[in-house]
């Protein structure tokens, strides 16, 4: 996948921060790295698709947001959808 170095890269430099929502550390898990915000992954394809660029690693790259999640933020989060 494309962007897989950018989430690891993004993984391994924040996780020293625990989980965005509860603030656990990772110690005994790895964090999950989730898009938040108004832009969701599914709506960054979208929207790359509809404007039909050329370069899906620069879009992502400029619009995504990131934050790493624990295991349980993450189904409690994906629940909510």
């Amino acid at each position: 996948d494309m962007i897989q170095n950018d989430i690891a890269n993004f993984r391994a430099s924040m996780a020293q921060f625990g989980c965005k929502a509860c603030g656990n550390d990772f110690e005994n898990t790895t964090p999950i790295v989730d898009h938040c915000g108004n832009v969701e992954f599914r709506h960054i394809v979208k929207n790359y698709e509809a404007e039909k660029e050329t370069d899906f690693l620069q879009y992502h790259r400029e619009h995504a947001q990131l934050q790493l999640l624990c295991e349980s933020c993450h189904v409690k989060k994906s629940k909510s959808w």
